[in-house]
């Protein structure tokens, strides 16, 4: 569903009056509303749950704000908006955050938010771009992720390649970076499968990203040195050199493989639940 965030942080939505979720509230205004990026679905993705109470805009002014407001970010859903029969079939409610959890990805970090935090917090320059940027990345740059896993991580883990590397997250402050190799010491299943390990990295820019071109040069900058890494030019460095920019390891996983042609399901923007 759609929905957005008005200046007190309160997520507002359009709800029609005979929707099952909707007669709930009218007896248990209590919800939750789960919210995802459609860009990153499923386990893998960073979501967050907002949980509190949920009520009707009556206010006239509140509710003109509220529906011009909505009308031009979603132009698709404009027309019940403008209808004079709105009123009749359908109406704009705000909810009211009283906790938030906020979970990272598959069996990384998770960690509940305070409301005022929520409030207080600054959306990232990068949100708008990012999926865009991360899905150019993981098609167009896999042998540089390549070389960025066994430059950065190979040592450590005693590898010289790995599977599926890629960005799962973006920001000003950096990127997560994933990847998978083969269990050592595993032997494959009757079926052909073969158990992998994942690990998944948080590793930051030298200097935060304001934009879209600023994270396109953080990144080639990354993708550099770790070149120069492998070509052993690192020894040049001096001491200028940063420890491979690792702020911490997200992950510590193992996973059968899956199929070259698995997907994710992907999940909306947002489910509410009443």
């Amino acid at each position: 569903m759609s929905y957005l965030v008005n200046a007190q942080s309160q997520p507002y939505m359009l709800l029609a009056n005979n929707a099952a979720h909707t007669r709930n509230i009218d007896s248990n205004n209590k919800v939750a509303l789960y919210v995802q990026n459609p860009a990153s679905p499923g386990q893998k993705g960073a979501r967050v749950t907002m949980v509190g109470e949920i009520s009707k805009i009556t206010d006239e002014r509140e509710l003109k704000e509220c529906k011009e407001f909505y009308a031009d970010r979603f132009p698709d859903q404009a027309e019940p908006l403008e209808d004079e029969r709105f009123g009749k079939f359908f109406s704009m409610y705000k909810m009211s955050v009283k906790d938030i959890y906020y979970v990272a990805g598959f069996g990384v970090m998770t960690t509940w938010v305070t409301p005022e935090d929520f409030i207080k917090a600054q959306g990232d320059p990068l949100a708008s771009f990012s999926p865009e940027l991360i899905a150019t990345w993981n098609k167009k740059k896999l042998q540089d992720f390549q070389t960025l896993a066994v430059a950065f991580f190979g040592a450590g883990l005693g590898l010289d390649e790995v599977d599926s590397p890629r960005v799962t997250f973006l920001d000003r402050f950096g990127f997560n970076f994933r990847f998978r190799f083969p269990r050592k010491g595993s032997s494959p299943s009757p079926d052909g499968k073969i158990a992998y390990d994942i690990r998944e990295y948080r590793i930051g820019f030298r200097q935060q990203a304001m934009s879209k071109e600023e994270a396109q040069s953080a990144m080639f900058k990354i993708l550099q040195e770790a070149w120069e890494k492998t070509q052993g030019y690192d020894d040049d460095w001096g001491e200028n050199v940063l420890p491979y920019m690792i702020l911490k390891r997200a992950t510590d996983l193992w996973a059968p493989a899956l199929p070259s042609a698995w997907r994710g399901t992907a999940i909306g923007s947002a489910r509410l639940g009443a």
